[in-house]
């Protein structure tokens, strides 16, 4: 069975970036992330840019580490809290208005 994060070959570092502005590496929210320098850049001026296989290893890490944090998020409910909140609020009432009533 194939793995459907599996990195495709020829991957290149705009496909990395992109992978990790989406929120598939799970370290961050889904947004664009400006930089002062685009990722790789600073391999490129040093005359060695990042090889298609070096990015695909990132690639797969990366991934790797977003689908260990995705499976360890659970539901965020607020559902009990609320309910306590409201009951306490409708008690509060009753009671103002009894004591009001007399």
């Amino acid at each position: 069975m194939e793995d459907a994060h599996r990195p495709a070959r020829g991957d290149t570092v705009l496909q990395l970036k992109d992978d990790i502005d989406s929120g598939r590496t799970g370290d961050k929210n889904v947004t664009a992330d400006p930089g002062m320098a685009s990722l790789g850049t600073c391999d490129e001026a040093g005359g060695t840019p990042a090889s298609p296989e070096r990015v695909a290893l990132a690639r797969e890490q990366e991934q790797k580490i977003g689908r260990i944090a995705t499976a360890n998020d659970k539901p965020k409910t607020n559902g009990p809290i609320l309910a306590m909140v409201g009951l306490v609020a409708v008690v509060a009432i009753v009671v103002v208005v009894f004591f009001l009533a007399r």
